[in-house]
């Protein structure tokens, strides 16, 4: 009787392990999966120098999950090392999806994309990250100290240091990024805990932390998506004074709405439907040719003889809203093809997973029978449990 009972209580636990069951296997195959891009891996060169020299020659790009909608069709650009370049456009033109890319998350279609005359391909995944190292809207901070934060952007290239060097890298990188003296006035200083996800800091704290942890390596090339658009104008200019502080001597790729973060850029792309290039040059140019970039600024009232200081207290900022970031009418652009990055992941990557097939629910019957077949060690037991409760 007692057996009976104890058998009445597990029964319902079944509906439970059967949808756990499921959820399993799914992540098992995920983690079996072997992924055709291991950034794990040593193979590829290891140049000796980065100059910082971008080029893409007929780079076509679709998402797996939707070949028939392409997203870059022979793209052709160029980001000239020690320059900073400036990508704008409607949603759908392919702007984040190019830092994907350049970052190696996916791998192009067709075409080239070369790094110093290297293709990405050939060069070692794990040196190539190091040296093209991206800052996105959301920063991810880890739970632990200010110090320890800063330090893991010298991912595995800290092996040669002491502890002394480390400490300088880290405290250099913390000027360079302008978020020295806030650590100062911290209570622990550089041991000071942050707390999870950097909840103890303000948010432009946060991405200048961030900032450093970025250049602590020294790279290259840096890509902002949208580095400052999530923050108050307070803390966007001070963001946006450590960006300008660290972009010298740096090949700079920015993607931006907030025309006043680029204005100053050496060289700005304006992005058309399928991620066809429709105009390139200076802010200036760009106004003085009365095209789509000229449209964007009327839009968003940025004279060209406003003044620096003007522009970054009156210019209004485009919100989260991809219906404002550029006119429909002017790109000839289909906000449901929107590629951008929020909080700290590519939307395409969360548009790719759209499609996939549901998780397969199970009833108790066939729960029980696959979980006797994956746990043969357990028929003795259980065919002892249902003997004693069928004896009772």
């Amino acid at each position: 009787m007692a057996a009976a009972q104890a058998l009445t209580q597990i029964a319902p636990q079944i509906v439970a392990v059967s949808k756990a069951m499921a959820a399993a296997q799914n992540l098992f195959s995920t983690i079996d999966r072997i992924s055709r891009i291991d950034s794990l891996s040593k193979d590829g060169i290891t140049p000796e120098q980065c100059q910082g020299n971008i080029r893409l020659q007929g780079v076509c790009f679709t998402y797996p999950s939707r070949p028939d909608t392409p997203v870059l069709q022979n793209l052709d650009l160029a980001f000239p090392p020690n320059q900073v370049t400036a990508i704008v456009g409607a949603s759908g033109s392919g702007k984040s999806t190019i830092f994907g890319l350049l970052e190696r998350w996916y791998t192009h279609s067709s075409g080239t994309i070369t790094l110093d005359g290297h293709t990405l391909e050939s060069i070692n995944l794990r040196w190539l990250r190091t040296n093209i190292r991206l800052i996105q809207q959301e920063p991810t901070l880890f739970s632990g100290t200010v110090y320890q934060n800063v330090l893991d952007g010298l991912a595995s290239s800290d092996a040669g240091f002491s502890d002394e060097e480390k400490t300088h890298l880290v405290v250099a990188a913390c000027k360079a990024a302008l978020i020295h003296d806030d650590i100062a006035q911290l209570p622990r200083g550089y041991d000071t805990w942050i707390g999870e996800r950097g909840a103890s800091l303000s948010g432009g704290q946060k991405q200048r932390l961030v900032i450093a942890r970025t250049i602590i390596s020294n790279p290259k090339v840096l890509l902002l998506d949208e580095a400052t658009s999530a923050l108050d104008p307070s803390a966007e200019k001070s963001v946006q004074a450590a960006l300008n502080n660290i972009a010298t001597g740096r090949t700079v790729v920015i993607i931006a709405h907030r025309l006043s973060t680029v204005r100053d850029s050496d060289n700005i792309i304006v992005l058309g439907k399928g991620g066809q290039v429709m105009e390139s040059g200076t802010h200036a140019n760009l106004v003085d040719l009365g095209g789509a970039y000229a449209g964007l600024v009327r839009a968003q009232d940025l004279g060209a003889n406003i003044s620096t200081t003007a522009k970054a207290e009156d210019t209004s900022a485009v919100g989260s809203d991809e219906k404002s970031e550029l006119p429909v009418a002017v790109l000839d652009n289909k906000p449901a093809q929107a590629s951008t990055m929020h909080h700290g992941k590519a939307e395409e990557t969360q548009e790719s997973s759209i499609g996939c097939e549901p998780l397969e629910t199970y009833g108790l019957l066939q729960g029980l029978f696959l979980i006797i077949k994956e746990q043969p060690t357990l028929w003795w037991h259980l065919c002892v449990t249902f003997v004693s409760c069928t004896s009772g």
